[in-house]
Protein backbone atom coordinates (compact mmCIF):
# COMPACT_ATOMS: atom_id res chain seq x y z
CA UNK A 1 0.00 0.00 0.00
CA UNK A 2 1.20 3.39 -0.74
CA UNK A 3 1.17 5.85 1.70
CA UNK A 4 -0.66 9.49 1.24
CA UNK A 5 3.04 11.37 1.39
CA UNK A 6 4.31 9.12 -1.29
CA UNK A 7 1.22 9.43 -3.46
CA UNK A 8 1.45 12.99 -2.84
CA UNK A 9 5.23 13.39 -4.35
CA UNK A 10 4.42 10.97 -7.13
CA UNK A 11 1.80 13.89 -8.18
CA UNK A 12 4.07 16.65 -7.73
CA UNK A 13 6.79 14.52 -9.72
CA UNK A 14 4.69 13.95 -12.40
CA UNK A 15 3.07 18.09 -12.54
CA UNK A 16 6.88 19.26 -12.46
CA UNK A 17 8.19 17.11 -15.54
CA UNK A 18 4.39 17.50 -17.05
CA UNK A 19 5.00 21.37 -16.52
CA UNK A 20 7.90 21.52 -18.97
CA UNK A 21 5.52 20.02 -22.07
CA UNK A 22 2.51 21.94 -21.37
CA UNK A 23 1.59 24.10 -24.67
CA UNK A 24 1.76 27.73 -24.28
CA UNK A 25 -0.83 29.77 -22.87
CA UNK A 26 -0.09 33.65 -24.44
CA UNK A 27 -3.57 35.17 -23.06
CA UNK A 28 -2.66 34.28 -19.47
CA UNK A 29 0.61 36.33 -20.73
CA UNK A 30 -0.77 39.48 -22.02
CA UNK A 31 -1.92 40.29 -18.01
CA UNK A 32 -0.14 38.74 -15.80
CA UNK A 33 1.65 39.66 -13.09
CA UNK A 34 4.80 37.17 -14.55
CA UNK A 35 5.50 40.24 -16.94
CA UNK A 36 8.75 41.51 -15.29
CA UNK A 37 10.04 38.45 -14.93
CA UNK A 38 9.42 37.06 -18.43
CA UNK A 39 10.98 40.23 -19.93
CA UNK A 40 13.91 39.87 -17.53
CA UNK A 41 14.34 36.18 -18.84
CA UNK A 42 13.84 36.81 -21.77
CA UNK A 43 16.91 38.99 -21.85
CA UNK A 44 19.17 36.69 -20.59
CA UNK A 45 18.23 34.53 -23.74
CA UNK A 46 15.41 31.94 -22.73
CA UNK A 47 12.33 31.56 -24.49
CA UNK A 48 9.57 31.92 -22.37
CA UNK A 49 5.47 31.47 -21.42
CA UNK A 50 3.51 30.96 -18.88
CA UNK A 51 1.87 27.66 -17.53
CA UNK A 52 -0.18 26.61 -14.49
CA UNK A 53 2.80 25.99 -12.39
CA UNK A 54 4.31 29.67 -13.57
CA UNK A 55 6.57 30.81 -16.13
CA UNK A 56 9.10 27.92 -18.00
CA UNK A 57 12.09 29.04 -19.40
CA UNK A 58 13.79 27.35 -22.04
CA UNK A 59 17.36 28.22 -23.06
CA UNK A 60 19.47 26.70 -25.59
CA UNK A 61 22.64 26.46 -23.25
CA UNK A 62 21.12 26.53 -19.43
CA UNK A 63 19.26 24.46 -17.96
CA UNK A 64 15.08 24.61 -18.15
CA UNK A 65 13.59 26.01 -15.45
CA UNK A 66 10.08 26.67 -13.94
CA UNK A 67 9.80 30.28 -11.95
CA UNK A 68 6.72 31.00 -10.08
CA UNK A 69 5.53 33.00 -7.11
CA UNK A 70 5.82 31.32 -3.88
CA UNK A 71 5.35 31.82 -0.78
CA UNK A 72 6.14 35.57 -0.47
CA UNK A 73 9.21 35.20 -3.15
CA UNK A 74 10.15 33.66 -6.43
CA UNK A 75 10.88 30.22 -6.50
CA UNK A 76 13.02 29.08 -9.83
CA UNK A 77 13.37 24.95 -9.99
CA UNK A 78 14.34 22.56 -12.66
CA UNK A 79 13.78 18.62 -12.67
CA UNK A 80 15.65 15.54 -13.78
CA UNK A 81 14.32 11.98 -14.13
CA UNK A 82 15.72 9.58 -12.32
CA UNK A 83 16.25 5.90 -12.74
CA UNK A 84 15.46 3.29 -9.85
CA UNK A 85 15.53 5.43 -6.23
CA UNK A 86 17.09 1.99 -4.60
CA UNK A 87 20.25 2.48 -7.19
CA UNK A 88 22.98 3.13 -4.38
CA UNK A 89 21.22 5.15 -2.30
CA UNK A 90 23.89 6.70 -0.12
CA UNK A 91 26.41 7.08 -2.92
CA UNK A 92 23.31 9.03 -4.49
CA UNK A 93 22.74 11.34 -1.23
CA UNK A 94 26.12 11.55 -1.12
CA UNK A 95 26.22 13.24 -4.82
CA UNK A 96 23.44 15.78 -3.84
CA UNK A 97 24.99 16.58 -0.60
CA UNK A 98 28.40 17.69 -2.49
CA UNK A 99 26.45 19.94 -4.76
CA UNK A 100 24.68 21.44 -1.85
CA UNK A 101 27.86 21.98 0.07
CA UNK A 102 28.92 24.42 -2.71
CA UNK A 103 25.69 25.61 -4.05
CA UNK A 104 24.94 29.33 -2.76
CA UNK A 105 21.27 29.73 -3.63
CA UNK A 106 20.29 26.66 -4.93
CA UNK A 107 19.29 22.92 -3.04
CA UNK A 108 19.27 19.55 -5.15
CA UNK A 109 17.29 17.11 -3.07
CA UNK A 110 16.22 13.71 -4.81
CA UNK A 111 12.73 12.69 -4.25
CA UNK A 112 11.55 9.18 -2.99
CA UNK A 113 11.14 8.20 -6.63
CA UNK A 114 14.52 9.03 -7.56
CA UNK A 115 13.89 12.12 -9.50
CA UNK A 116 16.97 15.23 -9.07
CA UNK A 117 15.30 18.66 -8.15
CA UNK A 118 16.99 21.58 -8.08
CA UNK A 119 15.47 24.91 -6.56
CA UNK A 120 16.02 28.07 -4.84
CA UNK A 121 14.46 30.80 -3.86
CA UNK A 122 14.24 34.30 -3.58
CA UNK A 123 12.39 36.59 -0.95
CA UNK A 124 10.11 39.16 -1.82
CA UNK A 125 8.40 40.34 -5.33
CA UNK A 126 10.38 41.00 -8.64
CA UNK A 127 13.36 43.72 -8.40
CA UNK A 128 15.08 43.81 -11.77
CA UNK A 129 18.60 44.15 -9.59
CA UNK A 130 17.82 41.85 -7.00
CA UNK A 131 16.43 39.14 -9.72
CA UNK A 132 19.54 39.59 -11.63
CA UNK A 133 21.80 38.96 -8.85
CA UNK A 134 19.60 36.00 -7.64
CA UNK A 135 19.63 34.84 -11.11
CA UNK A 136 23.81 35.14 -11.23
CA UNK A 137 23.39 33.25 -8.22
CA UNK A 138 21.29 30.42 -10.01
CA UNK A 139 23.57 30.20 -12.61
CA UNK A 140 26.64 29.76 -11.06
CA UNK A 141 24.70 26.84 -8.74
CA UNK A 142 23.85 25.25 -12.23
CA UNK A 143 27.28 25.00 -13.43
CA UNK A 144 27.94 23.15 -10.04
CA UNK A 145 25.44 20.67 -11.32
CA UNK A 146 27.33 20.50 -14.64
CA UNK A 147 30.47 19.79 -12.85
CA UNK A 148 29.12 16.86 -11.53
CA UNK A 149 27.42 15.32 -14.53
CA UNK A 150 29.92 12.69 -14.23
CA UNK A 151 28.79 11.88 -10.91
CA UNK A 152 25.09 12.43 -11.33
CA UNK A 153 24.95 10.36 -14.84
CA UNK A 154 24.29 6.46 -13.44
CA UNK A 155 21.07 7.70 -11.78
CA UNK A 156 19.37 9.77 -14.28
CA UNK A 157 17.86 8.52 -17.29
CA UNK A 158 19.15 10.09 -20.45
Amino acid sequence: MVSPYKRLRMLLVIMTLAMIMLPRNQEAAADSAYDPIMAHLDFLGYQSDVVEQGIRARHSSKLHVVVSYQKGGILIQTAFPGKSPEQDVPKRHAVANGVNLRTQVARAVWTTEGHLFMSAWMPGLYDKTRFALFMEAWERDSQVLRDVASDLKPYLKE
